[in-house]
């Protein structure tokens, strides 16, 4: 589900030599991008999204990692004249940066 109000501004691949992996990516109100890695999508680029959307399925890592635990990365960052500003996702989740 989503940590974050706003619109989905992709539906991407998470490795270049294996399309089964994708991400979700959420441009929040605020101009910050949220990605959840590890997701099948449930949502479409356009779609509008508010805190606890379902915004798809947590996929099985277990064939390209044997023996890790199934989970969702979670990314938080800017863009700033094409460099990328990451943030502590659980400073961001806790509501200490917006």
């Amino acid at each position: 589900e989503a940590y974050s109000a706003g619109t989905v501004t992709k539906l991407g691949y998470a490795y270049a030599d294996d399309l089964s992996f994708r991400y979700v990516e959420v441009k929040t109100g605020g101009g910050r991008f949220c990605r959840y890695f590890y997701v099948s999508p449930g949502v479409r680029v356009g779609d509008k999204v508010v805190v606890g959307t379902v915004i798809g399925s947590t996929q099985s890592l277990g064939e390209r990692y044997p023996g890790i635990t199934n989970h969702v990365h979670f990314e938080v960052f800017d863009l700033e004249g094409g460099a990328r500003t990451y943030y502590d996702p659980l400073k961001y989740l806790a509501g200490d940066i917006q």
